[in-house]
């Protein structure tokens, strides 16, 4: 089952807030066009815990 539009716009924007070489990184990791909901999930998670290492 596909991602959905919800969980695509969360990853778009914790994307934005990280620094170009960690998105480059991840998006060469994750197809974003057809990520299913499952990898929609796992990606999130991963994208907050990057988050939080780039903040502190």
């Amino acid at each position: 089952m596909e991602a959905t539009k919800k969980q695509l716009n969360y990853i778009l924007s914790l994307l934005q807030k990280l620094p170009p070489e960690k998105v480059v990184k991840i998006t060469n990791e994750y197809d974003l066009n057809n990520l299913t909901k499952k990898q929609a999930s796992k990606l999130i998670q991963k994208l907050l815990e990057e988050q939080n290492e780039f903040s502190h």
